[in-house]
């Protein structure tokens, strides 16, 4: 990706609106979504990304006011036609609320609505700050009306309407904020009200940084572009407690990048968690929180993630990182550095994160069963867990109880106590049961009892030249003979090899590993496990989840009494 600049950003953003846009306006005058952008999977119009191409149009008219040439076939008046269209049809969809719907969710929805205003107020502020050329004043003029129309229409609808997640809650707030500093007329008492009462909710970042949906891959990108927002509209002085949330989930979320600029995500609670997007999303407040601190990191990992791109469908929102370019003048900030050598332990979110340049692993605690997923060049490890045949998935798993970290180790315990009466076998009452009062007996009944499947697992960074980790995984308490197994899942794509044997592993294709070191290839890239072990050729534990899609499976098999060390490392430039 070429360098992070205005010129670039309008280049790429006439291009999308080119080529995934305009061309997904419905422009036939009898259809009633006439005007809007439909999804062609659902043939329906869809709000959002109407709104979308709205903003972004506005946007990049507004750059080439400022001296951005429009590429052919965009013009001026092209642009004012399409976000007149599409504005009509997100006047014509406005329920009696003043709100919209968002089809696959949510109807009448006031933080959906919101959405939509905090973009055209973004679009609208910075349409105020230039002149539009004298040949088409009048369709500009007209277009702003139906803008600012739709904002303070909506405004009633977003103050009244609640919220489903905790995101919502600043996109109201800041949408609601940002519509009163540009329209005097509104309801100031009703605004004032709602957005005070989500103020007096108080910010959601823990001591580390993380929200509350702990959303790096999606929604902290929400909250931060969000709180920036509401903390330069809201009249009150709330700037200082804005900038500490801010800023500590900037950091929190630099802590969690990837060398290849993608995002760690096991700590999320939203649909993003345990997928590996480029969070394009997040560019926005690094470079506007870059500005009001003076601070260098965060232009530098603006600028990291800015050069991560590579695919096209995340570059809808780029008008976003357009209107932060035009607010703020980053040229004054001096270039700092991304975090990428360190071991930190999050104590509050329980995990574990080390960085060795191209090489970066999170070890999970809180109740994860994923232990480990690590990531060298183009080479990752998903998932790490480890399962025992004992009872019920709560009682055989390992589940993390316990994290603790001193220095570059941690360590894991399970307790295996996750459901009542178990392991073990209940024994009659001697009474009789009522059908419908079977389970409420549960904790009624003497038990039987077997030793629970506690375990630890302890991790040592590899010292010197080497990176990776070794474990060490002991069984306690456990009967013997349980079967056991540890499993590892690497992304389908690369190449398997041992010793003797080297395959193209399928879609949720397992093997075993009986012996030795094995190593899952992409390119010269490699993570490296071992040795194996084969005490058992159970394929599937019943306690143990299926491959997942898209995912190969490696498996060491054990019983108990387990005492085993075993290694994760990552490779780099290795021949074939």
């Amino acid at each position: 990706m070429e360098a992070l600049t205005l010129e670039r950003v309008f280049g790429l953003m006439a291009e999308d609106l080119l080529q995934a846009g305009l061309n997904r306006q419905q422009m036939d005058e009898s259809s009633r979504y006439y005007g809007a952008y439909i999804v062609p999977e659902e043939g329906l119009d869809h709000a959002h990304a109407t709104g979308h191409l709205v903003a972004r149009s506005g946007i990049l008219l507004v750059g080439h006011l400022n001296g951005y040439s429009l590429p052919s076939p965009l013009t001026p008046e092209l642009l004012l036609e399409r976000m007149d269209l599409g504005l009509g049809s997100l006047r014509r969809f406005q329920r009696p609320s003043g709100c919209i719907d968002l089809r696959s969710a949510n109807y009448d929805s006031g933080p959906d609505t919101a959405f939509i205003v905090q973009w055209l107020c973004l679009c609208a502020s910075l349409c105020r700050d230039v002149t539009p050329e004298k040949e088409y004043t009048s369709r500009w003029k007209a277009v702003m009306g139906t803008l600012d129309d739709f904002i303070r229409s909506a405004v009633p609808g977003i103050a009244r309407g609640g919220f489903h997640t905790a995101n919502h809650r600043w996109v109201v707030a800041s949408a609601l904020s940002f519509a009163r500093s540009l329209y005097s007329d509104l309801d100031t008492d009703l605004v004032n009200d709602t957005v005070a009462a989500y103020l007096a909710e108080g910010f959601d970042t823990d001591a580390e940084g993380a929200f509350l949906e702990r959303s790096a891959g999606g929604y902290d990108a929400v909250n931060t572009r969000s709180l920036l927002l509401l903390a330069s509209t809201w009249k009150d002085d709330i700037t200082a407690e804005v900038y500490r949330s801010v800023e500590d989930n900037l950091l929190l979320n630099a802590h969690l990048l990837h060398a290849d600029g993608t995002i760690e995500t096991g700590l999320s609670r939203r649909q993003d968690y345990g997928r590996r997007p480029k969070n394009l999303g997040l560019i926005p407040a690094y470079l506007e929180y870059a500005a009001i601190s003076g601070d260098g990191t965060f232009k530098a990992v603006a600028e990291f993630l800015w050069d991560a791109i590579d695919d096209r469908e995340s570059l809808g929102e780029l008008y976003l990182i357009a209107a932060a370019l035009l607010r703020h003048d980053l040229d004054v900030v001096a270039s700092g550095e991304v975090p990428d050598d360190f071991s930190r332990f999050y104590a509050v979110n329980k995990i574990w994160r080390v960085r060795r340049g191209p090489v970066s692993a999170t070890v999970f605690g809180e109740g994860k069963e994923n232990l480990l997923t690590l990531v060298n060049g183009t080479a990752t490890l998903h998932r790490l867990a480890i399962s025992h045949t004992y009872f019920s998935k709560l009682t055989g798993r390992f589940q993390v109880d316990d994290l603790s970290v001193d220095g570059n180790a941690a360590h894991l315990m399970s307790e295996g106590t996750g459901v009542l009466n178990r392991p073990g076998y209940e024994q009659p009452l001697g009474r009789p049961i009522l059908r419908e009062e079977w389970g409420a007996e549960k904790a009624n009944r003497d038990v039987y009892r077997l030793p629970y499947a506690r375990a630890t697992v302890d991790i040592e960074e590899l010292p010197g030249p080497e990176r990776g980790f070794q474990f060490h995984y002991v069984s306690k308490d456990i009967l013997d003979d349980v079967t056991t197994q540890i499993f590892f899942e690497f992304p389908v794509g690369g190449i398997w090899e041992t010793r003797d044997t080297a395959i193209l592993p399928g879609n949720k294709q397992a093997v075993f590993l009986k012996e030795g070191p094995g190593r899952m290839r992409f390119g010269t890239d490699c993570i490296e496990i071992g040795p194996g072990c084969g005490e058992h050729r159970i394929w599937a534990l019943r306690n143990s989840d299926a491959v997942e899609d898209g995912y190969f499976r490696v498996i060491l098999s054990l019983l108990t009494p387990i005492d085993f060390t075993f290694t994760v490392k990552a490779l780099s430039n290795v021949a074939m």
